[in-house]
C-alpha cells in the first residue's frame, strides 16, 4: 500500500507570511550582528573544502534564526501552529544547505550544527523545534521550494505595480511546474493546486478593475482554470486508482495462499451480502462442491475400467 509520509497543510501561506514579515527586522535588528557570526560558522562548518560565499543565502540564514527565535516566543500560544512552522523552520534550514552545497546529515543534526555557535557569540540559540523534528528528502524539498515560489508571486501581486502579463507568464510556469512534478504524495499536492487555482479566481473578478492586472488577465482565462481544475482531478483519480489496484494485488499475499473457503463464508457479517443471496451462494457452493467429488469419483472408475481393459489386452 502506497503511505503518504508528508503533510502541506498550514505551511502556505501561512508559515510563509510569518517568515516574510521578519525580513525588516533581520536587517535593521541589533542582534543581526550576532546572528550574523552564527551563519557565518554554520556555512563554515556543513562545507566541504569549498568556501563558497553568497550574500542572499547568509541574509536568508539570518532571518530563519529570527523566524526560530520568534516560533520560541509563541511557545505558551495554544493557539500558535507550533508544529507546522518548526516544520517550514526545517524547509529553510534544509534549502540553505542544499544551496551551499553543504552537507550535515538530517535536519535534526543540521539543528544542531547551527546551534553549536562560537563560544563568543552570546546569543541564545533555541532548541523549539527539536521535539517537532521533520526529515524533508530531496523530492519534498522540491515541492516546498516551487510553493514557496509561487506564493512569492501571489504576495507580489498584492502591489498592483507586479500585476504584469510577464509577471503572470512566470507565475503560470511555476503552477505548471507544479501540476507535473512526479511526487509520490499526490494527494497532499494536489489540495495545495486547489487553494492555487482558488487564488486564481479571485484574481479573474478583482483584477478587471486594475489597469495593469486586467491585461495579466488575458493569460488567466476561465479557460485555462477549467482544464486545470480537470487536470488536477483526472490525475487524482488516476493515481488513486492505481493505488487500489496495487491493494488488490498486494491483499492476497499479504492475507497469504492458504486462506480457506470456510473462513471467508464464517466472515459473512463483513462482506455486505444480504442473508437471502447468501444462502443461496452457500447452497451453490455445496452442490459445486458435490458435483466436483461426483465428476471425480466417475473419472477414477472410468480411469480404472480403462486400465483394466488395456491389462487384458497385454495379457
Amino acid at each position: 500500500m502506497i503511505k503518504t509520509t508528508f503533510n502541506f497543510s498550514g505551511l502556505f501561506p501561512e508559515c510563509r507570511n510569518e517568515f516574510d514579515k521578519l525580513w525588516f527586522k533581520s536587517q535593521r535588528d541589533r542582534d543581526r550582528t550576532s546572528y550574523s557570526a552564527i551563519c557565518s560558522d554554520f556555512r563554515i562548518n556543513i562545507q566541504q573544502n569549498s568556501y563558497w560565499y553568497d550574500t542572499s543565502l547568509e541574509n536568508i540564514c539570518i532571518q530563519l534564526l529570527y523566524y526560530l527565535n520568534y516560533i520560541d516566543s509563541k511557545i505558551q500560544d495554544v493557539n500558535y501552529n507550533l508544529r507546522e512552522n518548526c516544520i517550514y523552520f526545517y524547509y529553510k534550514l534544509k534549502y540553505i544547505v542544499h544551496k551551499y552545497g553543504g552537507s550535515c546529515g538530517t535536519s535534526k543534526n543540521c539543528y544542531n550544527v547551527m546551534r553549536n555557535a562560537k563560544k563568543t557569540v552570546r546569543i541564545n540559540i533555541s532548541d523549539v523545534c527539536m521535539q517537532h523534528f521533520t526529515d524533508i528528502d530531496e523530492q519534498t524539498l522540491k515541492i516546498i521550494e516551487i510553493l514557496d515560489e509561487i506564493y512569492n508571486w501571489i504576495n507580489l501581486f498584492t502591489n498592483r505595480q507586479h500585476r504584469s502579463t510577464k509577471n503572470m507568464r512566470d507565475f503560470k510556469r511555476c503552477f505548471e511546474k507544479l501540476e507535473q512534478h512526479p511526487y509520490k504524495n499526490r494527494s497532499h499536492v494536489k489540495e495545495e493546486l486547489e487553494k492555487i487555482i482558488e487564488v486564481c479566481e479571485g484574481y479573474r473578478n478583482s483584477w478587471k478593475s486594475c489597469p495593469i492586472g486586467r491585461h495579466a488577465l488575458d493569460y488567466l482565462t476561465h479557460d485555462w482554470i477549467q482544464q486545470k481544475r480537470m487536470n488536477i482531478n483526472r490525475t487524482y483519480t488516476e493515481i488513486t486508482g492505481n493505488e487500489e489496484r496495487l491493494r488488490e494485488t498486494l491483499m492476497p499475499k499479504a492475507l497469504g495462499s492458504d486462506i480457506s473457503m470456510s473462513y471467508v463464508i464464517d466472515d459473512v457479517e463483513n462482506t455486505g451480502i444480504k442473508p437471502k443471496v447468501w444462502k443461496l451462494r452457500r447452497k451453490f457452493y455445496k452442490n459445486k462442491k458435490n458435483n466436483v467429488d461426483f465428476m471425480y469419483s466417475f473419472d477414477v472408475e472410468h480411469k480404472n475400467t480403462i486400465d483394466d481393459r488395456y491389462k487384458i489386452a497385454y495379457s
